[in-house]
């Protein structure tokens, strides 16, 4: 290993568990047997695209891991294989850490610090009756969930940052004449909201627009850089049913069929070919808004 190497090696620390919701399996492990893929008739290990049958078993006369495979096993010079015939118990609240070690950023170097934590971990996922987390997880179909503290941080930390961003973004670039665009654009992304600005208060539009910092910051956000000019213009159609949606998804205007996606009306209306219609509509909209 060379010097750079070293300075470049960082150890990133991560444990998990999985938890049972069945009061059956918090009291007992439940006991899992390696299926067998219906498609790719393979065994169904988490690490089935990687080694051979002859190698899951640990034949005599399997081929040796090549360093190809046992970089993809990311387990470094003594990897924990699951073998096909064993059973394997979980244990609710059990811990898996997952720590590994690697270069950089450089994800092909990554080895994982304990073998068999990392291969079960990989296994139990693979099970039908393990939820990949806790959201995701159903009564009667699955026994297990995914508890993953780590990521769950990184999803609240990354929420919280979306919604300061979208904040600022209306406190710094809009004026709040356009808190309107935000309550047009709420209607048509989100579900069940509907709300008409002109017959809204200041206060009301001001307390719907940072409700929707908080709650939805990736719509609001939508109307931030390029394309947002385009975006609101279309949204201004629709709620002057300039154009209107129907079938639940395409947009007419009159009996001009001009897309069946957002970003397919947009599209339809930077075409020069319909720029004269479209000027048309936006002196319109200017009218309606008693710009001129």
């Amino acid at each position: 290993m060379s010097e750079k190497e070293k300075e470049t090696k960082r150890v990133v620390a991560q444990k998990v568990r999985f938890v049972s919701q069945d009061k059956r399996y918090q009291r007992m492990p439940y006991p899992f047997t390696v299926a067998v893929s219906e498609s790719s008739q393979k065994f169904v290990t988490g690490q089935e695209n990687i080694l051979t049958e002859d190698q899951m078993r640990g034949k005599d006369t399997a081929p040796k891991l090549t360093a190809d495979q046992r970089r993809q096993l990311q387990m470094g010079t003594t990897p924990f294989i699951i073998h096909p015939d064993n059973v394997y118990n979980l244990q609710a609240l059990r811990t898996f850490n997952i720590s590994y070690e690697q270069f950089g950023d450089d994800e092909t170097t990554r080895e994982y610090l304990v073998p068999r934590d990392w291969a079960e971990y990989n296994f139990f996922l693979k099970q039908m009756q393990v939820a990949p987390n806790k959201e995701s997880y159903q009564v009667n179909k699955h026994f297990f969930y995914l508890e993953d503290k780590e990521k769950e941080a990184q999803g609240e930390l990354q929420e919280v940052d979306k919604q300061w961003d979208a904040e600022n973004f209306v406190r710094s670039e809009m004026s709040s004449d356009r808190y309107k665009d935000i309550i047009l654009l709420m209607n048509f992304e989100v579900a069940g909201f509907l709300m008409d600005p002109r017959v809204m208060t200041d206060i009301t539009i001001r307390t719907q627009v940072f409700k929707a910092c908080r709650e939805h910051p990736d719509v609001v956000l939508k109307l931030k850089g390029e394309g947002n000019t385009v975006l609101l213009f279309v949204l201004k159609l629709l709620y002057h049913k300039m154009i209107e949606r129907r079938h639940g998804t395409d947009f007419y205007a009159g009996e001009t069929f001009v897309g069946s996606t957002l970003e397919s009306v947009k599209n339809w209306c930077t075409d020069t070919k319909n720029s004269q219609l479209v000027t048309k509509w936006g002196v319109m909209i200017e009218e309606k808004e008693g710009k001129k």
